[in-house]
């Protein structure tokens, strides 16, 4: 039996529990149990005569763990007269291992990368695992690394809003700007007109011809439903490169000088979630060589609530 984490939602991972002994054409099924750490071992999974690749191995995912847990799995086999054979040696995972695959807050930053010492809690020097922006200044952790700036530092990047004012509406509904107090910012509401959740949305500038020299994009959305953000950049050479980023999407795909990126399934109503692109990044992966020169056009679709982008340098 063998072992593999992978994230599923924030502070929680699914395993994938693969069998790679002998292949037993005796067992009716197998059974694997899972029990935390001071707790009482969960109802075992079973798996019926499962499809094997010839080698004797199968898997089956195990789901809802969460991250600060320690969890021991076993298996066993049983026949198809009911007999249980005895259970296998166990394995054991806890947040050591777990941290290494989990961005809980969605930073770009897995746990571990953060909290480096992996004693769960937040040291001197270390970013915060559960807060996207442990500096306060609207730019994720994991984006300020990136990008060469201090995590750390509310001052770094250097950042300013755009101005509402120079947004336009398009696709159908509408789009209201107001004052939202757990931002302390602006934001803007859409409502599409009809069932499409991208119908409507918001496009800087007003006629897509912008001069944006910053490089950073960042804002935060509140949404349950599909959204969209659509940037139009050009290389020093006027090359267009587009980028699109899909929350709830599932494709992601990279040509030389477009883009198309999933942001994963968990924004919600009941939350703001941090986003930031790297525009002058994204241009050097998509085509190497390649230099930001400008951004052009920033286009939000989707039925949200959004906060007034910032750009950042």
């Amino acid at each position: 039996m063998s072992l593999l984490a992978g994230p599923t939602v924030a502070s929680a991972y699914s395993v994938a529990v693969r069998w790679t002994g002998t292949n037993l054409p005796s067992a009716a099924g197998y059974r694997v149990y899972v029990r935390p750490a001071g707790g009482t071992e969960r109802a075992p999974v079973d798996v019926p005569l499962p499809r094997h690749d010839g080698s004797g191995r199968f898997e089956i995912v195990i789901s809802d763990l969460q991250i600060e847990t320690t969890y021991t799995f076993v298996m066993s086999s049983y026949g198809y007269d009911g007999t249980e054979s005895d259970r296998s040696n166990s394995y054991t995972i806890g947040y050591a291992q777990a941290a290494t695959v989990i961005d809980s807050d969605h930073d770009g930053l897995t746990d571990a990368q953060e909290d480096v010492n992996r004693n769960q809690r937040v040291d001197a020097g270390e970013t915060d695992r559960m807060i996207a922006d442990s500096d306060f200044d609207s730019v994720p952790d994991g984006l300020e690394r990136e990008f060469g700036a201090d995590p750390l530092d509310p001052n770094s990047p250097s950042c300013g809003p755009l101005d509402f004012s120079e947004f336009r509406v398009v696709g159908t509904g509408t789009a209201n700007v107001g004052w939202d107090d757990e931002l302390e910012d602006l934001a803007v509401a859409t409502t599409p007109a009809g069932l499409r959740a991208t119908a409507v949305g918001v496009m800087y500038p007003q006629w897509g011809k912008g001069n944006l020299r910053e490089p950073l994009v960042v804002t935060r959305i509140r949404t349950n439903d599909a959204f969209r953000i659509d940037v139009h950049a050009r290389s020093i050479d006027g090359k267009l490169y587009r980028l699109r980023y899909e929350g709830h999407g599932r494709i992601d795909r990279t040509t030389r000088r477009r883009l198309r990126r999933s942001l994963g399934d968990h924004f919600t109503g009941a939350r703001y979630e941090l986003l930031g692109i790297d525009v002058a990044g994204e241009i050097g992966r998509m085509d190497p060589g390649a230099v930001f020169d400008h951004i052009e056009r920033v286009t939000v679709r989707g039925d949200m609530v959004l906060q007034r982008p910032q750009i950042c340098h």
